[in-house]
């Protein structure tokens, strides 16, 4: 379908059942945003960022990658299943509707706009008020959290990376406390 300009591969689409994306790349494909968009039935494989979106037999189905046969056993579910079928295409319509239209990304775009177009009025650094802040937005033990957390570190416009030095041969105790 890549090879396809766009208005074909829409046509594809549209006159499809289902959608089988193998990919072994970690983003969420364009392809699996536009069947979602038609509320086609989504197979693809359990890779980074497609497991955020596609939950398997929820709004579609999750392969591991390069294992054929459980490939073939979600082609041939959804081949037999009509009402499987059409369960999987309506909820990947829904996780379309509620993530992926204009409407949602133009009211993120606006809200980022906002927050950094007001000024942040300089307050007096307190460790106690900074822990308090990251304990109160961050130590939640639930997975919805962890995934808006995910979310928000790849929305950010750089990302730096962190590096922890433990000294392992004598060390001095002050360092490590």
């Amino acid at each position: 379908i890549d090879s396809l300009n766009y208005e074909e591969t829409i046509r594809l689409l549209a006159n499809s059942d289902a959608v089988i994306s193998s990919s072994r790349d970690e983003t969420m494909s364009i392809t699996i945003i536009e069947a979602a968009s038609l509320g086609k039935a989504i197979i693809t494989t359990a890779m980074g960022g497609i497991a955020e979106w596609i939950h398997d037999r929820l709004n579609g189905l999750l392969v591991p990658a390069e294992n054929s046969s459980a490939l073939a056993k979600a082609i041939t579910q959804c081949a037999q299943d009509r009402q499987l079928l059409e369960q999987l295409g309506s909820a990947a319509r829904r996780t379309y509707e509620r993530h992926f239209t204009l409407d949602r990304f133009t009211n993120e775009f606006v809200a980022l706009l906002e927050e950094v177009s007001q000024p942040e009025v300089p307050q007096p650094f307190s460790m106690q008020r900074e822990y308090e802040r990251w304990f109160a937005a961050f130590d939640r033990e639930n997975g919805s959290s962890c995934i808006a957390l995910s979310r928000r570190v790849r929305r950010l416009p750089r990302h730096p990376l962190i590096s922890v030095l433990l000294p392992v041969y004598n060390p001095d105790l002050g360092f490590l406390r």
